[in-house]
C-alpha cells in the first residue's frame, strides 16, 4: 500500500481573448502559464514513503521512524491460573505492566540507533482474597518480602541500552547492560547481607536481562512481516520450543487479514497440540497431558509501521492423574494468559 502524495495544485484560469487585444492578451496569458507552471513546482510536497506498503497485492513492511522521536511500547501480561483437586478449586491472578520507550537517536543507510528506555514496571498478584503489589512508581512497599523486588525493578527504571535495528525490525544488537548491572548489585547490598544470595539473586537477573533475552522479547513485536511480504490472506508460522529437546512447542500461525484506513490488521491462531505422557515409578503410575490455543490481532500503523493497540490470548488446560492400580487422583489446571501491547 503506497502514501498518497501531497501535493498542491493551482487551477489556471484563462484570460477570455477578444479581438482589439489579442496581442496581449496572448502575451497575458503565456506568462499565466509560466507563472502557474512554476508556482506548482515549488508547492510540491516531497514524497512521503510509507512504513506498510504494497507492490502488485504484496505488503512488505519498512519501519518509517522519525530521528528524534519516541515512540511508546507498553506491555501488559495478564494470568489467571485456576488449580482444581477433588472437587475444590483455588484461583491467583497475576498481572504485570512494563512501560519502556524506543526514541530514535538515528538512521542510516537503513538501520536505527535506538534508545530503549525503562519507564516503570508494576507487578500485582491475588490470592484467596489478598492482593499484593510492587510499583515503582509508588513508595517502597512495607512487606519486607517485597521490598527487594521493589529495589530491583527501581534500580532499572530511567535506564537505557541501546539497539541497532533494521527497518524491517530486524534487530542487529542490544548493548549497554553493564551500567544497569551495577545499579542492580548496589540495590541488592542494602537489602541482602548475605553475598551467597546476593549473587544467585544477580545471576537470575542477568539470565532474564541481557541482549539475547531482549532479542527474543522484542523480536515478536518489530519483525512482524517475512521479508518477502504477504498478500492480504496469506500466513506465516513461528514455533518456539518449551522444553529442551523440542518436543513441546508452541506455534504461532499469523495472517494478514486487511489493510485498511491507516492499519494493517494481523490475525493470530495457534497454541499447543494436545501432548500426553505416562510414566510408572515404584507402583505408582503418571499420566500428564498438556494443549493450548492462542488467539489474537496486531494493529501496526501504515505510516511509521509501529504497534497500536493488540491483543494475544493463550488458553492453556493441563491435567494430571497419578494411579496406583486401586485408586487415582486427578488435578486440572487452566491458565488464560492475556497479553496487550499499547492498549
Amino acid at each position: 500500500m503506497k502514501k498518497l502524495i501531497a501535493a498542491s495544485f493551482l487551477t489556471l484560469t484563462l484570460v477570455a481573448c477578444n479581438k482589439e487585444n489579442k496581442a496581449n492578451s496572448d502575451k497575458e496569458n503565456v506568462n499565466t502559464e509560466a507563472t502557474t507552471s512554476q508556482t506548482s513546482t515549488e508547492e510540491k510536497l516531497p514524497e512521503v514513503k510509507a512504513a506498510i506498503s504494497d507492490s502488485a497485492g504484496v505488503y512488505t513492511l519498512h519501519y518509517q521512524l522519525e530521528k528524534g522521536k519516541t515512540y511508546p511500547f507498553v506491555l501488559v501480561q495478564k494470568d489467571v491460573q485456576t488449580v482444581s483437586m477433588e472437587g475444590k478449586s483455588q484461583s491467583q491472578t497475576n498481572e504485570t505492566t512494563d512501560k519502556v520507550a524506543f526514541k530514535v537517536n538515528d538512521v542510516q543507510n537503513g538501520v536505527y540507533d535506538l534508545d530503549v528506555i525503562f519507564q516503570s514496571k508494576k507487578q500485582s498478584g491475588t490470592a484467596m482474597g489478598k492482593t499484593i503489589s510492587v510499583d515503582t512508581n509508588a513508595a517502597e512497599p512495607k512487606d519486607e518480602s517485597l521490598k527487594i523486588f521493589w529495589k530491583v525493578n527501581k534500580a532499572m527504571m530511567g535506564n537505557q541500552v541501546s539497539m541497532k535495528m533494521d527497518d524491517t525490525g530486524k534487530i542487529i544488537s542490544i548493548t549497554g547492560f553493564d551500567p544497569i548491572y551495577k545499579k542492580v548489585e548496589t540495590a541488592l547490598q542494602s537489602a541482602i547481607k548475605d553475598a551467597n544470595e546476593r549473587k544467585a539473586i544477580m545471576q537470575g537477573f542477568k539470565q532474564g536481562f541481557n541482549e539475547e533475552a531482549l532479542k527474543l522479547q522484542f523480536k515478536t513485536n518489530l519483525s512482524l512481516f517475512p521479508q518477502k511480504g504477504l498478500k492480504i490472506g496469506e500466513s506465516f508460522s513461528e514455533s518456539i520450543n518449551l522444553t529442551e529437546d523440542g518436543k513441546l512447542k508452541n506455534t504461532t500461525t499469523f495472517t494478514l487479514a486487511k489493510v485498511d484506513n491507516g492499519v494493517a490488521e494481523i490475525t493470530i491462531k495457534g497454541g499447543i497440540p494436545k501432548k500426553s505422557d505416562k510414566q510408572s515409578q515404584n507402583g505408582i503410575t503418571a499420566t500428564m497431558s498438556i494443549e493450548g490455543v492462542q488467539t489474537g490481532t496486531l494493529k501496526l500503523d501504515t505510516k511509521t509501521g509501529w504497534m497500536g493497540a493488540s491483543t494475544m490470548t493463550m488458553t492453556s488446560h493441563q491435567s494430571q492423574k497419578l494411579s496406583d492400580g486401586t485408586k487415582s487422583q486427578t488435578s486440572t489446571q487452566k491458565t488464560v494468559s492475556t497479553t496487550k501491547i499499547n492498549p
